[in-house]
C-alpha cells in the first residue's frame, strides 16, 4: 500500500522512518566516500601520465613495455567483467531500476 503524505507526516519520527533515514545516510556516506576514492585515484594517475608521457616522447623505447602494460591491464579487466557481460549495456540506470522493481537480482559487489 502506497501511503499519503498526511500519513507519514502524522508520525515523522516513528521507527520506520528513523530506520530508513539512518540508512540512507550511512549508504550516502558509503558512496561519497567510493566516489571520492575512485576520483583519487584518477588524478593519481592522471598525475602519472604527465610524467610518464613526456619520458616516452623523450625515450621511444619505453613505449613498448608500456603497450604491454596497457594490454596485460586489458586482459586482466576483461577476465574480470567476463561473467557481468550480458548485465553490461547501456548507461546503467535501466539496471538500477530493475532492481529496484525486483525484476533483476545482481549481487551488489558487481553493481559497485
Amino acid at each position: 500500500m502506497i501511503k499519503k503524505a498526511n500519513q507519514i507526516l502524522h508520525r515523522p519520527f516513528s521507527s520506520t522512518i528513523t530506520s530508513r533515514l539512518v540508512r540512507a545516510i550511512a549508504v550516502g556516506l558509503i558512496t561519497g566516500l567510493i566516489v571520492s576514492i575512485f576520483r583519487w585515484i584518477i588524478d593519481h594517475t592522471m598525475q602519472i601520465l604527465y610524467f610518464i608521457y613526456p619520458q616516452m616522447r623523450a625515450n621511444p623505447v619505453w613505449i613498448i613495455p608500456y603497450i604491454i602494460l596497457m594490454i596485460v591491464i586489458t586482459i586482466i579487466l576483461g577476465k574480470i567483467i567476463v561473467p557481468y557481460l550480458d548485465q553490461l549495456v547501456g548507461s546503467g540506470v535501466p539496471q538500477i531500476e530493475a532492481i529496484f522493481l525486483n525484476e533483476n537480482k545482481m549481487p551488489w559487489w558487481s553493481v559497485l
